[in-house]
């Protein structure tokens, strides 16, 4: 049952079960290369993820219009559901070489494997290289990590070379 009170402190709930909470707030951040810009429709794909643009995104540098399939960006941004929407979008500096430029993904969680060293963050497929080492951590669905690797080709899951559980 419901504990219901009139004031301030008051705890007020319907006796059902919360449902879970599938947004995050500071979400996941993407570094990659742009594979699709759809300027129309307001989003990009980076790592193989949509990426949907808000009003108020932040473009440091850059805008919408500037943007390339091929430019290395770096986003921040926030998740509802499978859905990222990006807060910020920083254009960086250097070309994206596949196979040689650093790749960064930080997100929770949303597919695992341990047995064959694969995973899903924040919709980003990954080998995980170290699956050993990795099955120390605990890994689960909905666990924040952090981890960053390598890009064999566009179009394939990101080779990485360390992962850390956010504590």
């Amino acid at each position: 049952e419901a504990i219901v009170g009139s004031g301030k402190e008051a705890i007020v709930g319907s006796g059902k079960e919360a449902a879970e909470v599938t947004d995050s707030v500071f979400g996941p951040i993407l570094s990659g290369p742009i594979t699709a810009v759809n300027k129309k429709g307001k989003t990009i794909t980076v790592l193989d993820v949509e990426i949907k643009l808000l009003k108020s995104t932040i473009f440091a540098s850059n805008n919408l219009d500037s943007l390339a399939v091929g430019d290395w960006v770096t986003i921040t941004g926030m998740t509802h559901g499978r859905a990222i929407f990006a807060s910020q979008i920083v254009l960086q500096p250097d070309t994206f070489v596949t196979g040689v430029s650093t790749v960064f993904v930080a997100g929770d969680i949303t597919d695992i494997s341990l047995e064959i060293g694969y995973a899903e963050i924040a919709g980003v497929q990954v080998y995980l290289t170290e699956a050993a080492e990795i099955s120390e951590l605990g890994l689960r669905i909905g666990d924040y990590v952090e981890g960053f690797g390598t890009l064999p080709q566009i179009g394939q899951p990101i080779s990485l070379e360390r992962l850390a559980k956010a504590e």
